[in-house]
């Protein structure tokens, strides 16, 4: 786990027990400092803005009557309320499917699985070329949604594969296993149609992909 992320994890939990003490404005800089992640995992994956900033709403107040029950043995954060959102974006497209009213069965979460895949978004295109970033876009999508939502919560939310692992339910080693299979895949495509002549421009990708495989 990288500094920046531990003392992300242990400011939020400071400003998570000023809330539970009913410290308003704990909850206020918390609030503030989650809304993007969240908003930002929600947007992804719910098209229609009205309903993405309902949802959003929702999460925060699951939230907030939910701080007596964090335990921060168990996950960050970041990870809690994204998990929560995850959560959220399951319920709205069960509710909001025609037949799940009509026979009041809800959709198994797998089918929803290209949903909550959502999209890997600008961080990683820090790490690679813009022609390089288009190419491992199109090698996602013929990857399985259960990967391209792990690379979306890795890169879109900056998540470690422990932290996946708690936000989807998998295993981590699962993650881990299926992140560094993937990477490896990845940086095998870069590297054998690297254009002949041109300089390896992508070795901050395959820098994180090696520091990340082991995360």
């Amino acid at each position: 786990m990288n500094l920046r992320r531990i003392l992300r994890d242990r400011r939020q939990k400071l400003l998570l027990q000023l809330a539970r003490a009913g410290q308003e404005n704990g909850f206020r800089r918390l609030y503030r400092e989650l809304y993007g992640p969240v908003s930002g995992y929600i947007g992804a994956r719910v098209t229609v803005v009205e309903d993405a900033e309902d949802l959003t709403a929702q999460v925060f107040h699951r939230f907030l009557r939910g701080l007596d029950r964090y335990d921060a043995t168990r996950a960050s954060v970041t990870t809690w309320i994204l998990t929560i959102a995850r959560n959220a974006v399951i319920d709205h497209y069960r509710t909001c499917k025609p037949q799940a009213s009509a026979t009041g069965a809800a959709e198994p979460v797998e089918e929803l699985a290209d949903v909550l895949a959502g999209e890997v978004n600008d961080p990683l295109a820090d790490l690679v070329r813009r022609e390089d970033l288009a190419r491992i876009q199109r090698l996602l999508q013929a990857e399985s949604a259960e990967i391209r939502e792990i690379f979306a919560l890795r890169f879109g939310q900056g998540l470690s594969c422990r932290e996946i692992a708690d936000v989807t339910g998998l295993g981590h080693e699962a993650v881990k296993q299926r992140f560094a299979r993937t990477l490896r895949k990845f940086r095998h495509e870069l590297t054998v149609n690297e254009p002949k002549g041109g300089e390896t421009s992508h070795g901050n990708w395959r820098s994180e992909c090696k520091a990340q495989g082991s995360a």
